[in-house]
C-alpha cells in the first residue's frame, strides 16, 4: 500500500489534528445504529492497527457502493483527535479488494 502513497494504521499516530490522510484496511466491522443520526462507523484493519473512520450520510451516499461492499477499502479523509481517541473523518471511498487477489474476508455488519 505504500507504493500507492497510503499511510499505515500504525503511521495515523504521528499525524496532527485535521490534517489530510489516506489509508486503506481490510474492512472488519460496519455500524449504522439508529441513534447516530445518519453515521455511520467502520473499523478498518491493516498489519499494524485498527483504524476508526466516521462516515457521514452524504459521503455513505456519494460512494455508496464502496462504502456497503468493499472488503478492503481506502479511506481520504481528516484526522480527527480528541484527547486520547483518533478518528479518520472519511471524505473519499475506493473500494480495493481486488488488491487482496484469492483472499476473502468478512465483515461484521451492523445496523
Amino acid at each position: 500500500m505504500q507504493r500507492h502513497g497510503l499511510l499505515a494504521a500504525s503511521e495515523l499516530t504521528q499525524i496532527a489534528d485535521g490534517e489530510q490522510v489516506r489509508t486503506a484496511g481490510v474492512v472488519r466491522i460496519r455500524q449504522h445504529p439508529g441513534t447516530a443520526c445518519n453515521t455511520a462507523f467502520i473499523t478498518l484493519e491493516d498489519e499494524t492497527a485498527p483504524v476508526q473512520v466516521i462516515v457521514w450520510q452524504s459521503v455513505a451516499e456519494q460512494f455508496r457502493l464502496p462504502f456497503l461492499q468493499a472488503q478492503l477499502l481506502e479511506v481520504s479523509g481528516r484526522l480527527q483527535r480528541a484527547h486520547e481517541v483518533t478518528h479518520l473523518i472519511a471524505e473519499r471511498l475506493a473500494d480495493r479488494s481486488n488488491w487482496l487477489g484469492a483472499l476473502k474476508v468478512a465483515s461484521r455488519d451492523f445496523r
